[in-house]
């Protein structure tokens, strides 16, 4: 979901979602600049699922999703 200036309310994410949602694009633009430098992904790539895993498991302990 992307938020738009005009989305009609209790169309945004709470506060957890922004939270999530931002953590979580910052992971994707920071694998592209690393992309973009020429470094490996090998180099990264567990490091980078381990992050992805630990921010959807705190997520959804917090939300209480399955």
């Amino acid at each position: 979901m992307h938020i738009k200036t005009k989305m009609p309310a209790g169309k945004y994410f709470d506060g957890k979602c922004s939270v999530y949602y931002m953590r979580k694009m910052s992971l994707l633009y920071r694998s592209i600049l690393l992309d973009l430098l020429g470094i490996p992904l090998d180099s990264y790539q567990s490091k980078l699922t381990r992050r992805i895993s630990a921010f959807d498991a705190h997520f959804q302990e917090s939300k209480g999703i399955d």
